[in-house]
């Protein structure tokens, strides 16, 4: 099964970095292990990994203005 089958050129953010992306889908397995010890359902556990990947390209795909505190303006 593929969690993640259309990382490549149209994702934000980090994924366009060659290295970026081959640490997210190396970290595939390693999550789906961890889930798969939370809760003991393998359909479960990989729509936890995929909700997972989900937010962390939606995180990825924001701006990032470093030191930009939105109360300290």
């Amino acid at each position: 099964m593929t969690l993640v089958p259309a990382i490549g050129d149209q994702s934000p953010g980090m994924l366009r970095d060659p290295q970026s992306r081959q640490q997210l889908l190396g970290a595939i397995p390693r999550l789906r292990r961890y889930a798969r010890s939370l809760v003991f359902d393998p359909s479960a556990a990989d729509d936890l990994v995929q909700t997972t990947l989900e937010r962390a390209l939606a995180l990825l795909s924001l701006p990032r203005d470093i030191g930009q505190h939105p109360e300290t303006g």
